[in-house]
């Protein structure tokens, strides 16, 4: 009796793992409307968009939602408030006090990589972007996240898009890598090319604190504050 060749093993081959939407925006580039308005409404529904900044790429959550911001938390294994981002001035003084030494900096250095610790005005933010009263926040220069920001109409929260640890993403496929299943969106602006996160400054009483170095270095702000003080 003739004996059957044996059966080539079918060999079935990996899954790919899904790739997030991207909406991909060419440097310097008109900014695409309609694009930016449907990132907007993703972060209304609680979802977790990725964006480009002035210093690295950042996620963004509705900070007036506290389900959404603990999602992001919880994404990126941190337990700190995240800080935030705003379209302007307005949309920083609806949700801060924003005066004296603080304001003399955002006036000097905004938009761009400066990080103010402020003084958050009640029931405008949930609570988990809130510490011991204060609120971490700046206007950054990069165009896409001030729009995103502008077609929210409230500032959104601005952490790297990174797990807690990590280095930070200079792409959106390096976003994409480390927290893609997390993401509904990636906003693809190109390669970052900085090499420093935003200074965070806290003030009070006429003092600055630098809590974090980051692209400005404490020189230069000591040089501009230099003759400067509260009661001018």
């Amino acid at each position: 009796m003739a004996q059957r060749a044996p059966r080539k093993s079918r060999l079935t081959p990996p899954k790919k793992a899904p790739t997030v939407e991207r909406l991909r925006i060419q440097p310097g580039a008109r900014l695409p409307v309609r694009g930016i308005a449907r990132a907007a409404a993703l972060l209304r529904d609680g979802q977790l968009v990725a964006f480009p900044t002035d210093t690295f790429y950042g996620i963004a959550a509705d900070p007036r939602s506290d389900s959404a911001v603990r999602r992001l938390l919880r994404a990126k294994g941190r337990k700190e408030p995240p800080p935030l981002i705003a379209a302007g001035l307005d949309q920083v003084k609806h949700v801060a006090k924003l005066s004296g030494l603080a304001a003399q900096l955002a006036s000097h250095f905004w938009p761009g990589p400066l990080t103010l610790v402020l003084p958050t005005r009640p029931g405008r933010l949930c609570r988990a972007v809130v510490r011991s009263g204060t609120i971490a926040i700046r206007v950054p220069r990069h165009p896409v996240a001030r729009a995103l920001a502008k077609a929210l109409g409230s500032p959104l929260t601005a952490t790297s898009a990174n797990r807690t640890g990590r280095p930070p993403a200079r792409s959106a496929s390096q976003v994409e890598k480390n927290l893609g299943a997390e993401i509904s969106l990636i906003i693809d602006g190109g390669f970052s090319a900085a090499s420093s996160p935003s200074t965070i400054v806290a003030s009070g009483r006429g003092r600055i604190e630098v809590v974090r170095q980051g692209c400005i270095a404490a020189k230069q702000i000591s040089k501009f504050l230099d003759g400067w003080s509260d009661d001018c």
